[in-house]
């Protein structure tokens, strides 16, 4: 049996995965201006700076994980993670934390980040702080906000009010979820930003509503500055380039929230990656995060660029409507060198 899984009756070999909610945060690194403490995640985090406050610290090349345990169990059960568990460790276990988003016009409960190879230990250690686990931090990842958009369902068979969700049951049957295998594949196939080793990321998107807004003042449009708008822009541009690929025979993929790109499509083993841009202004320039630079760079033959540009917003209240729009489509898309302009650096102070 290979490291890192546990052997179901009839051979069939499953991940050992521990998900836990925790309390919602920007970074996980202790508590900052801005990114006190935790939100949410329990009774405790009401009057006390919740333990899950620095799942994301890292010391020592480590990053440590904390939650509140069932019923405040003083031990984990690990035999819940892998039947064969034996001793008071288990290694090689992908732990995943979701939280609710406190945000407006939130998701309900949403996937924040994971330890992968993490060792979890069936009793709370104190050191360096209090924690369940340990990895390394090479191996964590933790989503930018605007990069939460993966569900963690209620209801029947999902996470209830126990912070932990176990996937074998007490007699050590599997429960199979098909929620559990949708955040399964957000995690195995993300290539996005990460605020572990790039916590700039969480920036990106307010770089590009305030770039989009002086863009579109130097037009003498309108622009509405909003998240709720921002994403009604961005969801117009989707659909727009979505019903483009399939009227040329592609059966185009949303995958913006866990690649580099936003589309992919396919078509008799024809293979695209679509980057999609969506403005309320002409567009004579569009934003691009790092990520997307290094990735459109790597894969130039097969990317191409869709741009729904003058889209018209309307709203009432709070609730936003976008329509029209002009589309442009730049295939294949090369990124040249001296086209990238650079809106600001990032420079490395040494010692």
């Amino acid at each position: 049996m290979l490291a890192g899984e546990a052997l179901l009756e009839g051979g069939k070999k499953m991940r050992r995965i521990l998900i836990a909610r925790i309390g919602w945060m920007k970074f996980y690194t202790g508590p900052q201006p801005g990114d006190e403490k935790p939100i949410g995640g329990g009774k405790y985090t009401k009057k006390h700076i919740g333990g899950e406050a620095k799942n994301f610290k890292v010391w020592k090349r480590q990053v440590f994980g904390a939650f509140a345990n069932v019923m405040n169990a003083s031990e984990l059960n690990l035999t819940r993670i892998d039947p064969n568990a034996t001793g008071d460790s288990l290694h090689n276990v992908l732990l995943i934390f979701f939280a609710r988003d406190p945000r407006p016009h939130s998701r309900g409960q949403v996937l924040i980040g994971w330890h992968k190879n993490a060792t979890i230990t069936s009793e709370w250690s104190a050191s360096p702080w209090g924690h369940w686990s340990v990895a390394s931090a090479k191996s964590a990842v933790l989503l930018p906000t605007h990069r939460r958009t993966c569900s963690i369902p209620r209801g029947r068979n999902t996470p209830g009010q126990a912070n932990v969700f176990y996937l074998f049951n007490s007699i050590g049957e599997y429960r199979n979820r098909k929620w559990v295998d949708d955040v399964l594949t957000f995690i195995d196939s993300y290539s996005g930003p990460n605020l572990v080793s790039n916590p700039e990321a969480e920036a990106y998107s307010e770089v590009e509503a305030a770039v989009e807004k002086e863009l579109a003042t130097a037009f003498a449009q309108g622009v509405q500055s909003d998240p709720a708008a921002r994403r009604a822009i961005e969801n117009a541009a989707m659909n727009a380039a979505q019903r483009y690929f399939k009227g040329i025979g592609f059966k185009p993929l949303n995958v913006s929230s866990s690649r580099s790109y936003d589309l992919h499509c396919l078509k008799n083993g024809k293979e695209l990656f679509v980057e999609v841009k969506g403005s309320q202004a002409p567009v004579s320039k569009i934003l691009l995060t790092p990520n997307e630079v290094s990735f459109a760079k790597k894969n130039s033959r097969k990317m191409v660029l869709f741009i729904l540009h003058s889209i018209k917003l309307s709203h009432r209240r709070k609730l936003f409507r976008a329509s029209g729009g002009v589309p442009k489509i730049i295939s294949p898309w090369r990124i040249r060198l001296n086209q990238l302009t650079p809106v600001q650096y990032f420079y490395n102070i040494k010692n």
